[in-house]
């Protein structure tokens, strides 16, 4: 299982230096992320995606809050210990390595862990057996990796054989076109037709060896496969013998790690004295600025008291948190030091893995992203789309427990994009695995992501799937984000009035509509009175009405895309869109009458913006 928790995530850039407090960039993010699930973080740029995403990667530190991946704490594992995979927006592939040394670089570097068995004949013995499987292991690979650069080179012959043998056709053609009573042309064009059958028997020759291999290459592979499960079932029959000792490292790291957050508690302490201290100075000097008649300039200077005073407010709340995650850490870390003081941990050494393994993962790879024949070559000699796949291939062959990606899609053209879009949705189901997946683009997320995490300035505005976040907004901010072009809103007063409901809009137009055509609405809403609303209507959910009904508007542009046309107007200033499925007979200039389809109307609280809809 490789589930992610995060709870009350915080991120705050300190700024105090400048008498500011600090900057939040994300606060107070709490989700639960079950295995195998693509969820999408999407927002507009500075909303915190790209940072929370670094704080599970662990490239940023977490200011507060608590994260676990696959049920561990890791808010102080190293981003190299996490086993977690990132793709970057830029690659970030090695220009002089090929695309095999590129996939395979981090696995060079990596090691694995491995038992240590104490001092038995029968352990030797096994080990030894062990030793022997791992040289027949290592050959069979250098055999395959040796078949692989074999057929390479015959494709490279063939596909030579064949042009020359298409440059001997229309030679021939042309002889024949010569005249063929010649004795030299007739002498021609039989030892072009001999090369001819020459070169395509040689093309036979090499598809017949390229057969021949493949078939080699599959039966080693399933030989390696064999061996790397009797290698598995002779581990397990000495694992009674591993060796266990009181783990000092892990002592040493648990002992670090307390004194970490015991110097923290003190030193968070201090600074939550100080920017009381800095917040009661700020809010008596508004205060005196409040007391009389303010200038534009002090006016200014107020404004700036207010947001400094905003965000020393953000941080001792974020204070107040990381002190209760801190008390936890040291319970933690005392609890942890006391179990690895008295229970003996078992020995492991770590090994690099052997070129056998290396090769095994990346041709692995390569076979899910199809990238066989791109291996040989370097990134300069390769397109965009295909420079995503080897950092895909890269990040495969770690066999994470989690992947990253950060906007991986938006240095790709519009036409790749969406295939690597459909590639990503296969490779995610291909390998089963939890994947969080960064973008600005919503189109992206309503494709790819079974769960999607909307953002705006640092905080969580909702987290559902891409069918609920189209039909049930919870505020102006998802509606209007999710949906191409976006939601039509409009600033009006709702009033009930028996079995209707009335909205009025500032230009003095007024729509009616039928209760039981228009969503359920909460009951606070219903009670008569007039009450002030955002009304939400999808671009595709308005119509050129009959002359009369609707509100009246003037078309200011058209966009015709084919199949459907956008009608862009405005009604007191505010722009509209409508989405039609066919080609109206108007032109900008004209005048048009718009029509509502009030099943499909979205109603949100003027002043919370939040909906109103049960």
């Amino acid at each position: 299982m490789s589930d992610v928790r995060l709870n009350n995530i915080c991120k705050v850039y300190d700024s105090r230096e400048r008498g500011r407090g600090g900057v939040l960039a994300v606060k107070n993010f709490s989700m639960d992320i079950r295995d195998g699930e693509f969820i999408v973080f999407v927002g507009p740029s500075g909303c915190g995606k790209s940072t929370t995403l670094r704080m599970i990667a662990g490239l940023e530190d977490i200011s507060s809050g608590d994260l676990y991946i696959d049920g561990t704490y890791v808010n102080d594992v190293p981003a190299k210990d996490r086993n977690i995979a990132m793709v970057f927006q830029n690659y970030a592939l090695y220009p002089h390595m090929t695309a095999y040394q590129n996939i395979s670089f981090g696995l060079t570097l990596q090691k694995v862990q491995e038992p240590v068995y104490g001092e038995n004949e029968e352990v030797k013995a096994v080990l030894a057996e062990i030793g022997v499987l791992r040289k027949e292991a290592a050959l069979l690979a250098k055999k395959n990796s040796a078949g692989e650069k074999k057929i390479a080179a015959i494709e490279k012959n063939n596909v030579a054989y064949a042009k020359s043998a298409d440059a001997i056709a229309k030679r021939i053609t042309r002889l024949k076109n010569f005249g063929m009573h010649h004795a030299s042309v007739r002498a021609a064009v039989k030892r072009a037709e001999e090369r001819s059958q020459a070169l395509n028997k040689a093309v036979s020759g090499g598809l017949a060896l390229i057969e021949g291999i493949i078939a080699e290459i599959d039966a080693d592979k399933n030989r390696m496969a064999e061996i790397k499960a009797a290698i598995a079932e002779k581990r397990q029959a000495i694992s009674g013998y591993q060796l266990k000792r009181i783990d000092e490292k892990k002592i040493a790291e648990l002992k670090k790690s307390l004194a970490y957050y015991q110097k923290l508690a003190v030193s968070d302490e201090a600074i939550r004295k100080k920017d009381e201290s800095d917040l009661a100075r700020l809010e008596e000097e508004l205060k005196l600025l409040a007391a009389g008649d303010l200038s534009e300039e002090q006016k200014l200077r107020a404004e700036g008291l207010e947001e400094y005073i905003r965000r020393y407010c953000d941080e001792l709340g974020i204070l107040a948190q990381r002190k209760i995650s801190i008390e936890q850490n040291i319970k933690r870390n005392e609890e942890e030091l006391e179990k690895y003081s008295a229970t003996p941990a078992p020995v492991f050494r770590n090994r690099h893995y052997t070129k056998a393994e290396i090769n095994e993962r990346v041709m692995r790879a390569a076979e899910i992203l199809d990238i066989k024949k791109l291996l040989r070559r370097k990134p300069r000699e390769m397109s965009g789309g295909q420079r995503q796949r080897i950092a895909l291939g890269r990040a495969i062959v770690r066999e994470p427990k989690v992947f990253l990606l950060d906007e991986p899609l938006s240095n790709l053209d519009a036409k790749l994009r969406t295939s690597m879009r459909s590639e990503i949705v296969k490779l995610h189901k291909q390998l089963n695995t939890t994947f969080i997946y960064v973008t600005h683009d919503q189109i992206e997320a309503m494709t790819m992501g079974t769960r999607i995490v909307v953002m705006k300035d640092g905080e969580v505005q909702q987290i559902d799937t891409p069918v609920n976040l189209f039909d049930n907004p919870v505020n102006t901010f998802v509606a209007g984000f999710i949906g191409t072009p976006q939601m039509n809103m409009f600033n009006v007063t709702m009033q009930a009035s028996g079995k209707t409901l009335g909205f009025s809009f500032a230009d003095g137009t007024s729509l009616s509509f039928a209760k039981d055509n228009v969503r359920a609405v909460k009951e606070e809403y219903l009670d008569g009175n007039a009450h002030s609303v955002v009304m939400g209507v999808r671009c595709e959910n308005l119509f050129i009405a009959e002359k009369g009904k609707g509100f009246r508007c003037v078309v200011s542009g058209i966009e015709l895309l084919g199949s459907e046309t956008n009608i862009y107007t405005s009604v007191e200033g505010v722009n509209i869109t409508l989405r039609l499925n066919y080609r109206p007979d108007v032109s900008v200039g004209d005048e048009i009458y718009v029509g509502v389809d009030e099943r499909k109307l979205y109603l949100f609280d003027a002043e919370t913006t939040i909906t109103i809809i049960k």
